[in-house]
């Protein structure tokens, strides 16, 4: 129901809108996950963990999801 009553105010004069944001939006995106990598070089040596443990611990996301993606991927979820 929520998705329904959201889609309603995509009209087509919004959608056009917010394609005209994608280049910026892309951008973004790639630059919060680069800049969460390059945190994750520092806090591995830092405090000397493993990379996929601190790159999961840096990027921008929930605290649940990064913890299932980080166990996913061997990381300690901790």
């Amino acid at each position: 129901m929520i998705g329904a009553a959201l889609g309603l105010y995509f009209t087509p004069a919004v959608g056009r809108e917010v394609l005209s944001y994608a280049p910026s939006i892309v951008l973004a995106a790639l630059a919060a996950v680069l800049t969460g990598y390059l945190s994750g070089l520092i806090l591995a040596a830092l405090a000397r963990t493993d990379g996929a443990s601190a790159f999961f611990a840096s990027l921008p996301g929930g605290a649940a999801e990064m913890s299932v993606l980080a166990e996913r991927h061997g990381a300690a979820v901790e």
